[in-house]
Parts: structure tokens; sequence; C-alpha cells
């Protein structure tokens, strides 16, 4: 009977493995877009004081000083999540090079990838940048 249960557990188990891995794709890509939107926020910032001509001197330094402030938050949070999304990426492939070995071999769940995952397209954008 407790062999029977764990089996069971572990059948559960590996059945939500699949729904788990899409979970960490949608955790990925959500990381890329705010990667991506922090950029984009940065270079607007830079765009507004572009757009921002006044006449009085003291005004146009004093708004050039608050955009150069803003633009400097988005680059600061975008460095900082890089760099912890970079950390966050290594620690999961460590974790995971123990999980691979537990898998079960293809002849009792059909065909399942023991290597390990191909690099995803955060992890090469954090490589590249």
């Amino acid at each position: 009977m407790r062999s029977t249960l764990g089996d069971l557990t572990w059948a559960r188990t590996w059945a939500k493995a699949p729904r788990y891995a899409e979970e960490i794709g949608l955790v990925e890509e959500e990381m890329r877009h705010v990667l991506h939107f922090l950029r984009w926020r940065r270079d607007w910032w830079h765009a507004r004081a572009e757009l921002r001509m006044q006449v009085d001197v003291d005004l146009h330094e004093g708004q050039a000083a608050y955009v150069r402030k803003q633009a400097g938050y988005m680059h600061g949070l975008r460095e900082r999540f890089k760099k912890d999304y970079a950390t966050m990426m290594s620690d999961d492939n460590d974790a995971s090079d123990g999980v691979q070995e537990l898998r079960p071999d293809s002849s009792t769940l059909g065909a399942v990838e023991a290597a390990t995952p191909p690099q995803t397209e955060l992890e090469q954008e954090l490589v590249h940048e």
C-alpha cells in the first residue's frame, strides 16, 4: 500500500511537470518584457528632454536634470534586474542538474529529454548585452 501511494504521488508530480515548465517559460518571458520596458522608458525620458526646449534657461536646466534623474532610475533598475535575472537563471540551471537524474527513462513515459534544456532567449539576451 505504501509503495502504491508513493507511486501515485510521483505520477501526479510528474504529470504537473509540464505545467511547471510552462510557468517558468512565462516568467522568463515576463522578465524579458520588463527589461525591454525599462530600456524603452529610459529612452522615452531622454526624448522628453529634447521636446522641452524652454526659453527660460533655469527652467530648461531644471527639466534636463529631472529627465537625467528619471532616465538614470530606469537605467539603474534595468541593470539591477539584468544582474538579478542572470543570477536566477544560473541558480536555476545549477539546481536543475540534480533533478535531471531523477527523470524516468523514455521507455516508461515516452520521449523525455534528459539533456539540459537549451539556453533560453532571456539567458541569451543577458549574455549578449
